[in-house]
């Protein structure tokens, strides 16, 4: 049995995957399993994965059509062997050290998961930001994570859904935990992480928490996650998941406000990835799934939308090449537009 199994679904990331996977293939640890979902890739990323596995017996190739990366890690959960499971996404990395440290903390302690902290690339700027979560617990519940280590649900509860990242890969699983309570990603191409990282935290006793930067999550042109497209509808699907999945383990009647916000948030974070032209039929699609005072709250969120406001001004993100502009956009009579394109730098 490999100490642990990274779990990594590829789509169409043949520019990134070499860093990724060279970032796994030179980990300290040497016993890992890696398992990589080929997601449907039309660009040379299964070529590369053959090529890295042709090298390294510990690859374990799975090639599938397109159905998302929730699918795609689910299928690797099930191939997994290893006695801890970690995800990677396939334009992420991860500090060399990674395995071998964390592997050595769930030695030492009785967790079920360890949390550790990560850093945004950034692309367009080419800079790195570290994001602490210890920072973001203290600031919201006054609670020292760097001397007790430990938290669950009971010690964050206000806020749950909402405080935590999303992001899979910032944690270490035992694979005993996750198939204990048969931990899933929802089966969707958006969103997949939400309904496996909270029910991460609804489930676990002790989730240990390390101050460390292991994973580096790269914001690019061209990523799901930044990509205005149809697929972003899917983000009602997600919810309604798990919403489903709180009623089934009665956990709804206890998070049910949590779940409420959770909702305003996300519907928030996900406007922006919308097409323009759907931006009305996602708002009407929002207001069936929240009640009148939430709806409000949303609309606070996301500022000025279906008023005189948005109808004369606009301001949005565009990309090109590796540069992302703002653009600001003021309709005057007789559908006269002035149009600023302000470069980031």
């Amino acid at each position: 049995m490999p100490k642990v199994s990274v779990i990594i679904s590829v789509y169409n990331v043949e520019k990134y995957l070499r860093e990724c996977l060279d970032s796994v293939v030179k980990q300290t640890l040497d016993d890992i399993e890696i398992i990589c979902i080929n997601d449907g890739s039309t660009d040379n990323s299964l070529n590369i994965l053959k090529e890295y596995a042709s090298n390294d017996a510990r690859f374990v190739i799975i090639d599938k059509e397109n159905t998302g990366q929730g699918d795609s890690r689910n299928i690797g959960m099930d191939r997994a062997t290893g006695e801890y499971i970690a995800f990677l996404d396939s334009d992420d990395w991860l500090d060399l050290d990674t395995f071998r440290y964390i592997y050595d903390v769930f030695e030492r302690v009785n967790a079920e998961v360890i949390h550790f902290n990560y850093t945004k690339f950034n692309e367009y700027s080419n800079k790195y930001v570290p994001q602490n979560f210890s920072h973001n617990i203290w600031n919201e519940y006054k609670i020292d994570l760097d001397k007790i280590h430990f938290y669950n649900i009971s010690l964050l509860k206000n806020d749950c859904f909402t405080m935590l990242d999303l992001i899979s890969g910032t944690r270490i699983y035992s694979a005993e935990f996750l198939r204990k309570f048969n931990l899933k990603f929802a089966p969707t191409k958006n969103a997949e992480d939400h309904l496996f990282v909270n029910s991460v935290l609804l489930n676990a006793n002790n989730i240990y928490y390390i101050d460390k930067n292991f994973y580096f999550y790269r914001i690019r042109i061209g990523s799901t996650v930044r990509s205005k497209t149809d697929d972003n509808f899917c983000i009602f699907r997600s919810i309604n998941i798990f919403r489903n999945y709180l009623i089934k383990h009665n956990f709804y009647s206890l998070y049910e406000e949590e779940f409420e916000k959770y909702k305003i948030q996300v519907f928030s974070w996900c406007y922006c990835q919308i097409p323009d032209n759907k931006l009305k039929k996602y708002l009407n699609l929002v207001k069936l799934n929240l009640d009148k005072k939430s709806y409000k709250l949303f609309l606070k969120k996301i500022g000025p939308n279906s008023n005189f406001l948005q109808k004369i001004f606009s301001v949005k993100n565009e990309y090109s090449n590796t540069n992302k502009y703002k653009i600001i956009e003021m309709l005057f009579f007789f559908h006269f537009r002035i149009k600023c394109k302000i470069k980031y730098v």
